[in-house]
Order: structure tokens, then sequence, then C-alpha cells
């Protein structure tokens, strides 16, 4: 997405986004199973020792209902759910055997889901398709938050975790009994117990960005059990952002017949005018802005231009809303690289139409930030908007910066066939991910089409590989953002390696911290057009692909 600095555009990063269709490599997918599986198996081999089991532990046991939760297989929690400014229907289900949930929400104008299954974790955007969040961050966090789903600090013979006492704490009136839990390859979740009726009140778990803590309230008995009716999510990522009211439970206590796995990725929602293979439209590389500008039509009028974003969703600007005719609801937040937010709103679009490629029926969120203007031939044009992970999801698509165009190809009928170097992707939320090499040190950095100015690297990677001295006299600058300004460094590095391909001594940005999305301690940067423009790119979500065709030698 966007940002803007004093010496060029900032980007702007992502707002805060399969089944057997998405593969990586067969080693790493057939790892990061067995790796989950593993741990999600309730029969766990090594048992922990009683002695080993905090007093404060067993008292929350005690307190939820005790022995009575071991004969509990499943849990299913019905009601409603309010984010993004609006309610609608809520389902969340657990198996306490396998580790699996998922949680759906139904708000009529979009619907979303997320979960973890034996696979890891996947996520459900509001347009209907899953993809996973299988980046190593993600994996750690899928671990985490099953741990949390099925509560196994309930069965710390069977699922053992790491326990530590960090201390009590007063809030107003109430005194908390706080205890870290780690359980293994996973992420630790910070457990707030209530010092005088023992249940627990919040988890708190650290994430690449941020925080997410989850709150629990209005405990009622429930066939012995003590359940909460309140659930409440605070996280930068507005997916995941939001408060359910629970109606009521189900619990059972057989074998569940079937297990928890993510829906399908598969696209049905994708049309092609004249029985076109492919879709190809004017796509450029705007060197005033940095962005990459594709042409698209909506409801029939058009085109115009947008930002193509891999770090984005599907956005329009209130002044694209008001020129198109359309109706808004709710009312939400996005995050971007300062420690602030913007406004956003909601809106569906009939169709959107990208060369001889048409996506009916598509939620748009409206953003309140100018997004510029672009060149478009002899004219200077505002930017409409920027599409994103929803449309990256149902097509595999080539960004030719030297032919200024961009293709679209149903995921159904394609098999890359060009001369690219294929590096694979993964995912922590909705930015693909790939592993890269900068200066001799490799790390994770996010493929952001949206990044308008040059490599960005996190200050939380820079100091944990002993870089800071190599970088120590970068220039200061500052940029501005969604959520505000941010302060950066620019240097240069002697090499930038994705793959086999160097690219050789490129400019880089260095963020400052901070608490917006450059303060990522897992990843080690972002990079966008700036690198990218040396390619033609192909990016095949669906097979976690990105294919790089070196333009010059």
């Amino acid at each position: 997405m966007t940002h803007r600095s004093s010496v060029r555009s900032v980007p702007q990063l992502a707002t805060g986004t399969g089944h057997s269709g998405y593969r990586r490599s067969a080693f790493a997918a057939l790892l990061m199973v067995m790796l989950l599986s593993a741990w999600m198996d309730s029969n766990a081999s090594q048992l922990q020792k009683q002695e080993d089991i905090p007093s404060e532990i067993r008292q929350m046991i005690a307190a939820a209902g005790g022995s009575k939760w071991d004969a509990v297989t499943t849990l299913t929690g019905m009601g409603e759910k309010t984010s993004f400014g609006l309610t609608g229907k809520f389902r969340m289900q657990v198996s306490l055997v396998t580790g699996s949930y998922q949680a759906d929400a139904d708000y009529g104008l979009f619907a979303n889901a997320d979960g973890v299954d034996r696979v890891g974790r996947w996520r459900q955007d509001n347009s209907g398709q899953v993809h996973p969040l299988d980046s190593p961050e993600g994996q750690a966090v899928a671990v985490s938050e099953s741990y949390l789903a099925r509560h196994g600090y309930f069965f710390p013979q069977r699922l053992p975790a790491d326990f530590r006492l960090v201390g009590p704490i007063t809030e107003g009136t109430r005194r908390y009994v706080r205890i870290e839990v780690t359980p293994k390859h996973g992420r630790a979740l910070v457990l707030w117990s209530d010092a005088t009726s023992h249940l627990l009140d919040r988890a708190v778990m650290e994430l690449s960005v941020g925080v997410e803590t989850i709150r629990y309230g209005n405990y009622r008995p429930v066939e012995g059990l003590m359940l909460p009716f309140r659930i409440s999510v605070e996280r930068r990522d507005e997916n995941e952002t939001g408060t359910a009211v629970i109606r009521n439970y189900q619990i059972g206590r057989t074998a569940p017949t079937e297990e928890l796995m993510r829906p399908a990725a598969v696209v049905s929602d994708v049309g092609m005018s004249a029985d076109a293979k492919a879709a190809t439209a004017t796509g450029y590389f705007d060197r005033d802005s940095g962005f990459f500008i594709v042409m698209a039509s909506i409801n029939g009028k058009g085109p115009y231009p947008f930002i193509l974003d891999t770090g984005g969703h599907n956005i329009l600007t209130p002044r694209m809303v008001k020129h198109v005719g359309l109706t808004t609801q709710g009312k939400g937040f996005t995050t971007g690289a300062g420690t602030g937010s913007a406004t956003t709103e909601f809106t569906k679009i009939s169709s959107v139409a990208i060369g001889s490629a048409v996506l009916p029926a598509q939620p748009f969120v409206i953003l309140h930030l100018d997004l510029g203007t672009t060149q478009d031939g002899k004219r200077q044009q505002p930017i409409a908007g920027i599409l994103g992970l929803e449309v990256f999801e149902r097509f595999a698509i080539t960004m030719n910066f030297k032919d200024q165009t961009v293709t679209l190809h149903p995921l159904s009928q394609f098999t890359y066939a060009g001369t690219g170097q294929r590096v694979s992707l993964c995912f922590t939320n909705d930015m693909p991910l790939v592993q890269a090499t900068l200066d001799g040190h490799p790390g994770w950095f996010g493929v952001d089409t949206g990044n308008n100015t040059d490599l960005i690297v996190f200050q939380h990677w820079v100091e944990s590989n002993g870089l800071a001295p190599v970088y120590r006299n970068a220039a200061k600058i500052e940029g501005s953002s969604v959520g505000g300004s941010v302060d950066l460094g620019a240097a240069r590095a002697k090499s930038f390696q994705i793959g086999d391909m160097d690219v050789g001594s490129v400019r880089i940005l260095l963020a400052s911290g901070g608490a917006g999305s450059l303060s990522a301690r897992f990843e080690a940067g972002n990079f966008g057009n700036s690198i990218l423009s040396h390619f033609t790119v192909t990016f095949d979500y669906h097979s976690e692909a990105m294919y790089l065709e070196p333009l010059f030698e």
C-alpha cells in the first residue's frame, strides 16, 4: 500500500490478511505438517510431571470445572460478533482432541473465517478466498493459538509446556495472577487469571508486529464447566479484531466423526469475456509515484488507474465511491507503518473488470487517504484505489515492467512456462514473504508491490545480525504513512540476493522501530518496485510461488 517520504514516496504496507492446492517444496510442506501434527497429538509421549505444574494453573483448572474437562472432545459456541462497525452471526468450533479450531463470522455484506488445522493456520478473507499463514512466524503462532483454543493449560500432563510465573498485578480493584506458558514450537502466552475467581481473564501473545490480547468475560456454568460468553480480540490486524457474544455452547464428549479442515481454495467467481484464456491490460510502472498501475473498470465505468498491491486489499478512495455512486456500511480501521490508524468503510462492487477478466460481487474497503495521481498518457488522473490480495488469490498475475502490461491467468488453466526462476512464497498475514539475503545475511522479506520506494530494512533484524555499525552513517529522513509519520535512515547495501539472483548494490531505508508495521520482529524487511522492476514478475499464490525473469544481464 502507500507511504510518502521526503526523498521518494515511502510504501504503505499491508493493512492489518489453502488446502492441498497451496504447495511449497514437498520437504518443507511435509516438515511443517509433521511438526504441527506431532504437537497437536493429544497422546503426548512425554508427560509433564505433576510437581512442574504451578499451583496457579491447578487453581484455574479447578475453577473452570476440574476433571469434567477430561471427557470433553469438542466445543462449539454460537452467537454474534461485532467488528468492522458491523454485527453478524458468529460460530467457533474447537477440537480439544486435535487442537484444530475454526471461527466464522457473517456480516451480510461479507463473511470471513480463520482457524488452525493439521496443516497449519489459515485465513478466509472478506471476499471468500483462502490462503495459508505458513511462514515460520505463522507456524509458531498457530501452535500457540491452537493450544489456547483447546484450553491446553487444562491438560498440562498430556500437552506439556514451559510455565513461568510473571508475578501478580492490580488493575483498578481487580488483582490478577500472571503465568507465562510456552507450548513446544509455539509463542509464549501470558495468562491473566483473576486472583479471586481463578478464571482466565485474558491471554496476551507477542507477535512479529504488536501483540494479540484475547479477553474472556461473562462466565457462566454449562454442564459443569465454566465458559466465557464474551470473547474480545484486540490486534493491529482488523481481520482478527472484534467482540463475540456467545448465546449458547454445545459440548461434545464423543470422538468427532470429521476433523475440522479449512475451506477448499477453489476459485469459482471469476469470468473471462470472449472465452479468453488470459486477460492482458495496461499495467505500467509510474516512476513519479513509484507504483505499478493497472487499469480497471468498476461497475462498467472506466477504466480507472489502480495500484496493484501484493501488500494490500481491494480498496477505493472516497472520491471514487462518490463518482461511481456507491453506498457504504460499517466503520473500521487500517494500519500501516505509522503508530496510528486510518478510518475505513465498506461497500460491494457489482463487477471489476481488468482487461477481459471479470470479478463479480466483490467487497471493497473505502480508505480515507489520498493515494495521489498518475500520468495516464497525456492525462493526469487521481488514483482510484488499490487492487490487492483478493485479485492475487484468483489469478496468476504477470507484471511486465518492460512492455507496460499486466496479464491475469485463471488459476485453473495456469502452468508457468517462462524462463524465470521460481522463488517460494509464504505468509504470516496477507503479504507474501520470500527468503532473501542482504549483505550476506539471510532473512524473510515482504514482497510488496505497493512499496513505492527503496528496500526497507527493519531495525530488529539489523541489530540481531550485527549490521547497525555497517549502516551507522545512514542519512536521517522522515516519511509519512497510514498511521502517521515514520523515521527512516537512507543508506546503501552492497548486495541483495533473491534465490540465485543478485540484484547488486541497492539503496535501502532503515526503519527505526516504533509500533507500526516497520517494527516487525520476525521479518527482515520489505521490498517493492525498486527491486521488482529489474524483472518480469509472475505471482502464483495458489502454488505459493513467484517467478522472476531478469530484464537485464
